[in-house]
């Protein structure tokens, strides 16, 4: 059941959105530290060969989890709107908190840009997991860029830059070089 179909706005305690919202927040929270989604830990997972597969699995899932939870209140094609906010096809919401969408959208962006990292930083080290869970969190990943390139440009959001540009991110030895350079 989809969650725009209820009655209550996303931001209401009682609404099942919130509820999965909170769940999915307790559930990352409570991961063991080295199960986090860190740049320590991917490093440590891909350089043990044999671990890597079920660090990557488990954050796909929850990749898309995040990305698919919070997509869920973004206008579907919002062309021509300057900045994000909520369904633009109905259900018609009350008035949100103060830069509720944004900070939805920031979320969604968050999550794919956190994913699209994890899965660079396995392909720079020749390390890919190729499984369909994997495979359709980055479809996700590549629709949420589309999504804030082509549709949100003028707004901030692409938030905190968290999905643009959809690019690699700098590679550690090349940061080493930059520091060490006079």
């Amino acid at each position: 059941m989809s969650c725009r179909r209820e009655k209550r706005s996303p931001w209401d305690r009682q609404s099942r959105f919130y509820k999965l919202k909170k769940k999915l927040e307790q559930l990352q929270q409570h991961l063991s530290r080295d199960l986090r989604l860190t740049s320590r830990n991917t490093d440590y997972y891909i350089r043990t060969r044999g671990t890597s597969r079920s660090y990557v699995q488990l954050h796909s899932v929850l990749a898309l989890c995040d990305m698919a939870l919070h997509r869920e209140y973004i206008a579907f094609l919002p062309w021509d709107q300057p900045k994000p906010r909520g369904p633009i096809d109905g259900p018609h919401l009350p008035e949100p908190p103060p830069t509720y969408w944004e900070d939805n959208a920031r979320a969604c962006f968050k999550a794919a840009k956190d994913f699209n990292e994890l899965a660079w930083a396995c392909s720079e080290e020749g390390v890919l997991v190729e499984t369909p869970v994997v495979g359709f969190a980055m479809f996700y990943v590549v629709q949420i860029g589309a999504l804030a390139s082509r549709t949100l440009l003028d707004s901030r959001l692409t938030l905190n830059s968290h999905m643009v540009p959809l690019l690699p991110p700098p590679r550690r030895r090349e940061l080493l070089v930059l520091v060490r350079r006079p």
